[in-house]
């Protein structure tokens, strides 16, 4: 038949779709046959389903040709959310008209029922050959369409069409109705989760939560500046301290304390007036860990592999105790060519940046950190250098670690990192080996960046949540599409989205959502 159909001219095509049509709408009821000059507003919808058929079967043709190009036999499934706006009568006059349609049509229909969080939706999937599927969905939307008060919305609902395909090879076929499958993109957790927004890509938005599953795996919130991604970080900060998290922000632009929607549980602190110093060699020494001086110097004042080498060695031969002996020792160190003069004079520049001006107090020789008894803001942006900032944003990473193996931090610590980019470019060891360990030890960690392309991809895959706000640059949105396995329907609008809008996988979550970020806390 589909050959013959091939060779007949469009224009023709029209008159046993329209017949087909008309029959089915008239058997059930929807269509009066009016005499000639006098058509009904119902003769005229079956009409409209007419030229749809006659669409489908052109674009039936064309997916034949494609399938036979790749030399692959056609098959194909379409699912629609079927939405009643004219309530019982009109869903069930639709029921009629699947149920003529599927003991002639040559395909299989199922109409699945699904249940989540958000409530119980209805689907309905059609499967067979490739053609017939394009042709019977171009039918069957036009009669939705004709009888009014049904609206179809094609959707990919990829267990829909499994459980269709599976309808098809039964021996009998026909309408099945209704089953209970778990196709919904939201699914179960262990545990209860905190509202954080709603969803954009469902006929009805449904809330979308996060649980401590999702927190435990490690957070990343990427997006461009005025996205929205630090109104998110601090929502799922808010969302943490309700799930049993201490969250502890550092804060590397000060705007976390306007942001938070639950202000007022959080204590504001500015390291520099409040003394919390965490000198790296003091900590390293009481870690009973020198390489851990040299990594967070190494990373934080981006020392070349000859002054890396320099102070390993002082550290080894000297013994320092805290960054001014350190840097002392430095100064010492014999010179035994012009290029020993030149690596050790870079390395003691770097090193006194850190002890010069009022920042110099944080790494005054003592291990004095923040008091982490609740949720917790820490202003780097009161400090004015940036190398001083990056340096004690990963000090206190490094301490939190170290506290946390040894069992002395009083509960599980989301730290949440600011402009993470600032602090984890390049080769990140000490980071990476955070991301990777910290999780057994209570410790996880949310990293918010505008630059996803500069954070290691051992730190990037560790990041079990991701929330991908608009993002521009096309290196950072291959990076984002890559890491969260976003189809290319998504994918696509990462660049269109609109502030506060993103893009979220999280454990919790079946397959990537589209959802406004959202959450009301205290005033």
């Amino acid at each position: 038949m589909g050959g013959r159909l091939d060779r007949v001219p469009w224009q023709l095509r029209l008159v046993p779709a329209a017949a087909s049509a008309l029959l089915i709408l008239h058997s059930v009821g929807l269509v009066e046959l009016h005499a000639p000059g006098a058509p009904g507003p119902a003769l005229l919808g079956g009409l409209g389903a007419a030229a749809g058929s006659a669409l489908g079967l052109l674009a039936a043709r064309r997916a034949r040709r494609r399938g036979a190009v790749r030399g692959r036999p056609p098959s194909g499934c379409k699912a629609f959310i079927v939405r009643a706006t004219g309530g019982r009568e009109a869903a069930e006059a639709l029921l009629r008209a699947l149920q003529e349609r599927a003991r002639s049509a040559g395909v299989s229909y199922l109409l699945a029922s699904y249940m989540d969080d958000g409530g119980v939706a209805t689907v309905m999937a059609i499967s067979g050959r490739e053609e017939s599927v394009i042709v019977e969905s171009e039918i069957v939307k036009a009669i939705a369409s004709a009888m009014g008060g049904v609206r179809l919305e094609e959707v990919e609902a990829s267990r829909v069409c499994e459980a269709a395909r599976e309808a098809a090879s039964l021996p009998r076929r026909g309408l099945l109705a209704p089953s209970m499958i778990p196709e919904a993109p939201l699914r179960r957790s262990r545990g209860p989760g905190v509202v954080v927004g709603y969803t954009l890509d469902t006929p009805q938005p449904r809330p979308v939560t996060v649980t401590r599953d999702d927190i435990e795996g490690h957070v990343g919130i990427f997006g461009a500046t005025g996205s929205g991604k630090s109104t998110t970080a601090a929502v799922l900060a808010c969302a943490a301290l309700e799930l049993g998290f201490i969250p502890v922000i550092a804060d590397w632009t000060g705007e976390y304390q306007a942001k938070l929607p639950c202000r007022g549980r959080f204590k504001i602190i500015d390291p520099v007036r409040a003394g919390v110093a965490v000198d790296p060699v003091t900590l390293a020494v009481t870690a009973g860990d020198p390489d851990l001086a040299v990594e967070v110097l190494s990373q934080a004042l981006a020392l070349s592999d000859p002054q890396e080498h320099l102070l390993y060695t002082v550290l080894q031969a000297g013994r320092p105790s805290s960054l001014r002996q350190l840097y002392e020792k430095v100064e010492d160190y014999p010179e035994a060519s012009k290029w020993d003069r030149e690596v050790k004079r870079g390395l003691a520049r770097k090193l006194g940046a850190l002890l010069r001006g009022s920042h110099s107090t944080l790494f005054s020789g003592e291990v004095r950190p923040p008091p982490i008894e609740g949720p917790l803001v820490v202003r780097l942006d009161n400090i004015r250098l940036t190398t001083a900032r990056r340096t004690y944003a990963l000090l206190l990473l490094a301490w939190l670690y170290t506290a946390s193996r040894e069992g002395r931090l009083p509960a599980s610590i989301l730290y949440l990192v600011d402009e993470a980019h600032n602090i984890m470019g390049g080769e990140q060891p000490l980071v990476e080996t955070v991301v990777s360990e910290s999780r057994k030890y209570g410790l996880h960690m949310a990293i918010v960046t505008q630059a996803p392309s500069l954070i290691p991809d051992r730190v990037l895959l560790n990041t079990n949540t991701k929330i991908a706000h608009a993002i521009k640059s096309p290196r950072d949105k291959a990076v984002i599409a890559e890491a969260m396995g976003l189809p290319q329907r998504l994918a696509s609008q990462l660049e269109r989205l609109a502030p506060g809008e993103a893009v979220m996988t999280a454990p919790s979550l079946a397959e990537p959502i589209l959802l406004q970020v959202e959450y009301r806390g205290e005033p």
